[in-house]
Parts: C-alpha cells; structure tokens; sequence
C-alpha cells in the first residue's frame, strides 16, 4: 500500500502468505521471511513526496543469505485442481503432468498429484485422467471445485438457496466474531443459532436471521449484529458472493434456463428432518422466514402450484445480478421456487454438503468410557489413521455425543495440534449417495467408501446406490449434450429416489455398537 505522507517505514522483515500442504491437503497461514524484493519494495513506501527512511529490524547477512531472491511463484504454493480441470477442458498435450512440466517454474509433482487425486475423489476425472460429465461442469465454474460441485448439487436437488448460502460462507468466511474480552458470550451467541451439530447449519440459520433482522430496518439490523455477534461486513459479503454465484449458475444454465418459469412440483421435501420455524434465545431475532435448510427467500408460499400457475404464462424477470446485498430474489418468483422445492429437507441438504467435502471425512470412534469424549480420526494420504480435535471455534467443539458416528468438514489446519473448524454430522445414506467409489463386499455382507468408511448393508443396496449415482450422472451429462435441457424435469426422477431413500433412513442417537450401519 502506498500512503504518500508517509515518510518513515519500519520493515519487521515478515510477512504471511497462504501456504499449501498437498500431502495433508491442509491449507496453511505460514509466517515467513519476505523476500529481497518484497524488501525492496517495502523500502520503496517511504519518502513518496519527500525524501524518507526505511528502518530494517534485521541484519544485513540475514537480507543478504536468508532472503530468496523473489517470492515464491503462486503455481507452487495454492491447490491445482480448478488448473488441471482447465488443461483438460482444453484438451491441452501432454496431459495435466506433462503440461504444467512446461512451465517456467513448474509445481512440485506431489502437487500435481494430489490435485489429480482429489478430482478423482470428487469424480471430475475418471481413471483416465479425463473430464467427466460432473468435470465439465466445474471446469466453467471459476470457484473452488468443492464449492462448484455443492452448487450444481443444490441446483440439480431442488434446495439451492440454502447451498448457495453455505457455498458462500465456505468460500468466504464464517459471519460470526470472538472478541477476546468477550470470547464467552459470543460463543453463547453462536450456540443458539446452532443446529443438528453442524456448523454450516448454524451459519445458515444466522444469515436467514439476519436478513429478517435488515427488514425491520437499519437499526434493528445493527442491533441484531452486535447483539449477536455477528460481523455485518461479512454477513454483507455473503449475500454479494451468493448473487455472484446463482449468475454463473445461470449462465451456466442450471437456474432460469430462457428465463422461462417452470413448473414441475415441489418434490418430497416434507420427509426430511423440519427445522424449528423460531431461533429461541438469541435476542432481537425475528422470527425467521424458512425451515430446514432454506434461506427467507426460499421459503415456498403455502402453494407453490398456485403461484407457478398464476405467472405460467409470464416471463420471468430472474436475473441474480439485481440481488445485491438484498441476498435473493423476490420470493413469489417461479424461477427461485422451483429451484428450493426440497429446500426444507435438512437430510438432503446434508447430502449435498457431502457431495462437495467429501472425502474431507471424520470417523467418530466409540469412546473407552460414557464420561470421555468421542475419538476422531481421519484418514492420511499415506493410508493411515491419525487423530484430530474440533476446533474451539465449531459448535460441535467440547461434544460428549454425536449422532452419527461420521463428520464431513471444509477446512482442517494445523497449529499445535491438528483441528477442523467447521463440521457437520453426516448419515450413511449421505455418504453412501454422494461419498466416494462404492466397493461392494458380498462375502462380508458389506459396503465401503474408498476402503475405509464401511457399513453393513446387503449387496442389493450397493447396487440400488450405484444406480442412482449413474442416473444422476446422466442428467449432468444430458446437460453438456443438450444445453437447453431442463435439469428439474430430466432430474425429477432420480431426486424422488434420492428423497425416498433419505427419508427412510432412521435418525439414531450415536451407536455404541461399531459394527452397526452406522459404523
């Protein structure tokens, strides 16, 4: 930053810059010595307008010997998974290893692997290296690939408002703060907004409280804020970054394909787990506009038929660049209720949340005794199980119970121990449906994820999940073959499966016995 009155600079020589650990898959805030020309550059603030000095707290051998001559490119040191979906989608030669070797300072090749790895997990790439269906969709999408699957996800599912929120918060950051004097009392705040042990839930449920809150006007807003300890900046940025996305959505033709409203029912969204319709305890909350999962533009009217009839005949005005920082579009628009006519199944937005984190994958064992809290593990590229811990920052940090024995997770980093901040409890339907690759064990009466999260069901159930997973395949596939299609009619099918599936599922306190189903 150039500040022109400035005239003295002091240069402490450190900086900190986004590191990234492709063995771990953990990104990191690493403080590290700035480089010579950062040095330089840093010495170039003083004296704009008039001469300056630039007082350097170390010494000249440590300029001249530690330094590195420039900063270290960014190709080395940031995920490459959206780089590789690129050079595939441009059918670049040589593949995505033989490719980026051509560059003036490639990335290291553990890098390169770990991303090809990761596409696999998420099914961007098959075996082959090559783009699949769910590939070319993300490869137009320019965000994060776990956020891009979420989003499709949501679209295709029918609860995409939610998703979006979510999507926008991963992708950004949590709207809560901890002031240090008052660390207590916003962890309190947090709490009440918490919901089914997941910390994606209770961001959601706070941005659906504060967009109540915005209209009763500005001071109630800002009430609600600090009250709540809430940061309106970030609650502001989420709303703009939710517009940001619903438009490459759009334009991408997953929401208001031909702005042409649509009609195709609301789906079964009523067996899934309702979410309480107030937010009890949390002061100057209004009471929210939404169920499970839903944001307060979500929310279907009592008939979404009837509304969709009345304006069947109309074209629709749909276009998220209007949305701003209001965070939605009308709620009477057809578009937008059709694309949440399952937003209020909190089991299918779970699933969707592990079609974009898996295999960021927890295994919560059965603790040595009642008192002691659950073990968490996770599983290392090496094949290994190591341990973990909530971070104090997640609602679920300090549980003695979970209700599944599994988590799915954004971010895990590492300070002095290992931690993941924000985590959601996820079912074996979830993981079965949108986890990782299906191994069926008939000899064993058993399903497995990756060789690692296994459950015992019979084979014919591997077989009814791998078939849906192949029918909402073809729906992204159709997409690619035929642009115009609409994915809530040619999806309709293969959502009621998945409805129906997750709706049987029984909801059970955490089981004591690890070779359960829930195992």
């Amino acid at each position: 930053i150039t500040i022109d009155d400035v005239v003295y600079v002091v240069d402490i020589g450190k900086c900190k810059e986004n590191g990234y650990d492709p063995n771990t898959r953990m990104q990191l805030l690493l403080e590290r010595w700035v480089s010579r020309a950062s040095a330089k550059q840093r010495r170039g603030r003083a004296g704009r307008v008039r001469p300056g000095r630039c007082f350097r707290v170390y010494t000249r051998q440590m300029h001249d010997e530690v330094f590195d001559e420039h900063t270290m490119p960014e190709i080395k040191r940031v995920p490459l998974e959206g780089l590789c979906l690129q050079i595939q989608l441009q059918r670049m030669s040589g593949g995505i290893a033989g490719f980026l070797g051509k560059a003036l300072e490639p990335p290291e090749e553990d890098s390169i692997k770990s991303a090809i790895k990761t596409l696999r997990q998420i099914g961007a790439l098959d075996d082959k290296e090559n783009l699949t269906s769910l590939g070319e969709h993300l490869a137009s999408l320019p965000v994060d690939v776990r956020v891009g699957k979420m989003l499709l996800y949501g679209a295709v599912l029918g609860c995409l408002g939610p998703v979006l929120t979510i999507a926008a918060v991963l992708g950004g950051r949590s709207p809560f703060v901890a002031p240090l004097d008052k660390r207590d009392d916003a962890d309190a705040a947090k709490r009440m907004f918490a919901e089914d042990q997941s910390d994606h839930l209770t961001n959601l449920n706070a941005f659906n409280a504060w967009l109540d809150a915005r209209a009763l006007g500005k001071g109630a807003e800002m009430a609600f804020t600090r009250d709540n300890f809430l940061s309106f900046r970030t609650l502001e940025g989420i709303a703009d970054l939710r517009a940001q996305f619903a438009q490459l959505l759009h334009e991408a033709g997953f929401l208001g394909n031909d702005g042409k409203s649509r009609n195709r029912g609301r789906g079964r969204g009523a067996g899934g787990q309702k979410r309480p319709e107030t937010v009890r305890g949390v002061k100057n909350i209004p009471t929210p506009r939404g169920a499970a999962g839903s944001d307060s533009s979500a929310l279907p009217p009592p008939s979404i038929e009837a509304a969709s009839k009345s304006q069947a005949h109309q074209t629709s005005r749909f276009d998220p660049r209007r949305w701003g920082r209001r965070g939605a579009p009308p709620p009477d628009d057809p578009i937008w209720l059709e694309a949440n006519r399952n937003s209020n199944n909190t089991r299918l937005l779970k699933a969707v949340l592990v079609a974009g984190l898996y295999p960021n994958l927890v295994k919560v064992g059965v603790p040595p005794k009642p008192s002691a809290p659950p073990r968490l593990r996770y599983l290392s590229d090496e094949g290994k199980e190591e341990t973990l811990q909530v971070h104090p920052s997640s609602v679920n940090h300090g549980a003695k119970k979970f209700a599944s024995r599994w988590l799915v997770y954004h971010e895990r980093v590492q300070t002095t121990g290992v931690y993941v901040r924000d985590c959601s409890t996820v079912t074996p339907y979830q993981l079965l449906l949108f986890g990782g690759k299906i191994e069926v064990r008939h000899a064993e009466g058993t399903l497995s994820l990756d060789r690692w999260a296994t459950f015992k069901a019979p084979a014919r159930v591997g077989v009814l999940l791998k078939e849906i997973r192949a029918r909402l395949d073809g729906v992204l596939r159709d997409k690619i073959e035929r642009p115009d299609e609409d994915v809530l009619a040619s999806g309709g099918p293969v959502v009621e499966a998945i409805l129906r599936l997750l709706d049987t599922e029984p909801a059970t306190a955490a089981p004591t016995n690890p070779n359960s189903v829930y195992s």
